[in-house]
């Protein structure tokens, strides 16, 4: 056996040894995604980039949708973050609600292929996983616009309805942009930024 061979084996009885298999899995998972896309994806490969031996993946992940889901769980996890940050950054409510709209497609920028996984069949075949993280990303825009509905800036009523509309704003001009449909001086974060502002307008207190 050569000596590369031999090195890579012993990486991936350490990295197993010490509980880090997973995490390199995943991480080689998502190397390999955002370079050629979910449909490269192939349990012997992320082995192969991992050192491991083809039946190591298999003590984490029962298949290769398995893998993809929690791909697709981590970046919902990221985008939860990322816009809870967003919105701790502005102590004015509705800046905050912009910002986390922001923040929404400034992930999408830096992660379409994530973006993509999350959204697509992964999604639809409704990995518990993936359904909780993507709920728990979901509610910091549910909060966002509660404490605008609490400080009088968007008028009261049943906030994840108008949460999802926000959503459904953000997401399809996400969408566009990565099908290369929005204009090429145009960043998506300023179309959302001009959709909300029409969006706020029309939910406002009239105050």
């Amino acid at each position: 056996m050569s000596t590369s061979k031999v090195r890579a084996r012993e990486q991936g009885q350490k990295s197993y040894h010490h509980g880090d298999l997973q995490h390199a899995l995943t991480r080689e998972a998502r190397s390999l995604v955002e370079a050629r896309g979910p449909a490269a994806l192939s349990l012997r490969e992320v082995a192969r980039r991992a050192g491991v031996s083809q039946a190591a993946p298999y003590r984490h992940f029962a298949d290769k949708e398995a893998l993809l889901a929690a791909l697709a769980a981590e970046g919902f996890q990221e985008l939860e973050q990322l816009t809870l940050e967003a919105a701790a950054r502005h102590p004015d409510p509705l800046a905050a609600l912009f910002a986390v709209g922001e923040g929404y497609v400034g992930f999408v920028r830096e992660n379409r292929q994530i973006y993509q996984l999350m959204f697509g069949s992964v999604r639809k075949r409704r990995d518990p996983e993936v359904a909780a993280a993507g709920e728990a990303a979901f509610g910091v825009l549910v909060d966002a616009v509660r404490a605008c509905q609490e400080a009088g800036q968007i008028r009261a009523g049943d906030a994840p309805p108008l949460a999802l509309t926000v959503t459904s704003l953000c997401h399809g001009i996400a969408s566009f942009w990565v099908d290369g449909r929005t204009p090429d001086a145009v960043a998506p974060e300023s179309l959302v930024r001009m959709a909300l502002g029409h969006l706020v307008e029309g939910v406002g207190t009239g105050a």
